[in-house]
């Protein structure tokens, strides 16, 4: 059960990639920084303009985001299936620029190592997320 659960847990390990040294130049800010400030300049421009924040009474938005989802679910499948079948050399170097680093188990010492990540790796990292 356990082992099935970190399987489906696996394309979370996208926000676990460390790449450049300070916040602003890492990814930390486009995966975590830009995200919170947009939500909560949404929801505060929400609260202070009085404007319901409620999707599911609207049954026209609710199928739109659903063909929405459907369309990005397939299109992200195609996308990984390409990169990872992808045969150029280029795609398989190390990221120029500080590279994308994982912390990877270790299964002989049981202790995470860093493990720099090529391009192919970090993009199916990026379309499995």
């Amino acid at each position: 059960m356990i082992a099935a659960i970190r399987q489906l847990l696996v394309p979370f390990n996208y926000l676990r990639i460390r790449v450049g040294s300070s916040r602003f130049g890492s990814k930390f800010l486009y995966d975590w920084g830009f995200p919170a400030a947009l939500t909560a300049g949404t929801i505060g421009c929400c609260i202070l303009l009085r404007i319901p924040l409620e999707v599911s009474g609207h049954a026209s938005a609710t199928a739109s985001l659903s063909n929405l989802l459907a369309l990005l679910i397939a299109f992200y499948m195609a996308a990984l299936a390409a990169v990872a079948t992808f045969g150029r050399e280029a795609i398989d170097q190390p990221l120029r620029g500080g590279g994308a680093v994982l912390l990877v188990l270790n299964h002989t010492t049981m202790k995470r190592e860093p493990k720099n990540l090529s391009y192919r790796q970090f993009i199916c990292f990026l379309f499995g997320y």
